[in-house]
């Protein structure tokens, strides 16, 4: 039998004092409301209105009309005919609720700021640019994310899981951004430029669960005040009760672990974005130590747990179990 080995975690503020810190930066009702007031937006010709209709296949796009899809439909038949209903469905609350949290999409403004280098004096805002978000499910326990990936143990379903991002990706330079996207980039840049913030960068940002669904996406600005944060470049303060206090640097992957650490801690689920896992979750981090080919989800999660602080007993015990 396997031993469960002990984990160094990130001490935070108990459960009382997070709830209160949460509720002064993120009240009760936020999220419900910033997530009503998504925009969205007719996928052929960019009108905005409250009477688009999806797509009754895919559920993935909307039109404002008939003809708009019918119009649209040689662009949009190969994402239709390959898409999981079912999925798309649970990945569209999912990252509608992460969206909908100003607290989180904080670190992803910095961390497009950082990736883009937005802060150089020659970076242009009227540059389209687009990331890729990967986002997993995992164990809001710990130890149960030890014992899918270490042990042979039965752990007792269901699982209480948790929306983690196993990583960041920018599109390749060398490539075109599609044209579907680029609809929802023009829009949003239009609306900056409006606005009179023409000095904003706005980047798309695609949601993925899994790579063989259909995708989320939505445009994200960059105002002055994130900007600024990134230059200064202050480092995180952390406390590890191993290691006491300590800094991270502001960096691409500091930023990552410190945001999915935010969502970890939230014990009492305000930022709505734990739920119990599926077959498909489970397997993603289970399957793994019976070796053979790895899926991309695969990939993405050893990524992450070869990244970040927390999984260092479970980067230690697979280790050892490949010895």
């Amino acid at each position: 039998m396997t031993s469960t080995p002990r984990f160094i975690t990130i001490k935070a503020p108990g459960n009382e004092e997070l709830s209160r810190q949460l509720t002064s930066l993120l009240p009760p009702d936020a999220i419900q409301s910033n997530r009503a007031a998504i925009q969205k937006i007719c996928y052929k010709c960019e009108k905005s209105t409250e009477d688009l209709k999806k797509c009754g296949k895919c559920k993935a796009v909307w039109y404002c009309s008939e003809q708009c899809q019918r119009a649209d439909w040689k662009n949009h038949k190969p994402i239709c005919n390959s898409a999981d209903p079912e999925g798309f469905v649970r990945l569209q609350k999912l990252s509608q609720i992460f969206m909908a949290n100003p607290i989180l999409m904080l670190y992803i403004q910095k961390y497009c700021a950082l990736t883009f280098g937005l802060t150089d004096s020659e970076s242009d805002p009227n540059q389209p640019r687009r990331i890729f978000v990967d986002i997993g499910i995992e164990p809001v326990d710990i130890t149960k994310c030890n014992q899918l990936f270490c042990t042979n143990d039965d752990v007792p379903t269901p699982i209480r899981g948790m929306v983690q991002v196993t990583t960041i990706t920018k599109h390749p330079e060398s490539e075109l951004i599609p044209e579907d996207r680029m609809v929802i980039w023009r829009h949003s840049r239009k609306q900056v430029c409006d606005d009179g913030q023409d000095g904003e960068p706005v980047i798309l940002v695609e949601y993925r669960l899994r790579e063989n669904q259909s995708t989320i996406t939505t445009a994200v600005t960059i105002p002055p005040p994130v900007l600024q944060m990134v230059r200064e470049r202050k480092p995180y303060q952390c406390v590890s009760g191993i290691r006491g206090q300590f800094e991270k640097a502001m960096t691409e992957d500091n930023v990552l672990e410190m945001l999915n650490m935010m969502i970890r801690q939230d014990k009492r689920n305000q930022f709505r974005l734990q739920t119990d896992m599926v077959t498909s979750d489970i397997d993603i981090i289970q399957k793994i130590k019976q070796g053979g080919e790895l899926s991309n989800s695969m990939k993405r999660f050893l990524l992450k747990r070869n990244r970040e602080d927390i999984y260092k007993p479970i980067l230690a015990c697979s280790q050892s179990l490949s010895a």
